[in-house]
């Protein structure tokens, strides 16, 4: 059985972008990173359908009137990237694919910030 390795390093002390982004992810869950592999047309698929849901949720999630609720943490973002993966699976099953190169459970992998990233400095010691 093959095994998938995941990490991320956090290059918050020498790169300035990821710093500003794990402040970002403090003030609001919904600035994450995101990675996606696989099937190149699932793929592009996956990051079109991001890029407008991410759109439409917001503006849903800036109508308190309809108490629809924007992600508050980790868990709760992931279940929204799941929603996107979902979307892309079912439009496989209407594809022109004699297989299902995308399908079956979603998997996830969460990896929070660590604890003790100094995120008020960047650059070498």
């Amino acid at each position: 059985m093959a095994s998938f390795k995941y990490s991320n390093d956090f290059h918050s002390r020498l790169k300035k972008s990821d710093r500003e982004l794990l402040v970002k992810l403090d003030e609001d869950p919904v600035f994450h990173q995101f990675y996606i592999n696989g099937f190149p047309p699932g793929r592009m698929s996956a990051m079109h359908i991001k890029s407008v849901l991410d759109k439409a949720l917001n503006n849903i999630w800036n109508l308190p009137k309809w108490g629809f609720n924007k992600p508050q943490n980790l868990f709760e973002v992931s279940a929204v990237l799941e929603l996107y993966f979902h979307i892309v699976s079912e439009l496989f099953k209407m594809s022109e694919y004699n297989a299902l190169y995308i399908g079956g459970k979603i998997q996830s992998h969460l990896i929070p910030v660590p604890q003790n990233i100094d995120k008020n400095k960047w650059g070498p010691a």
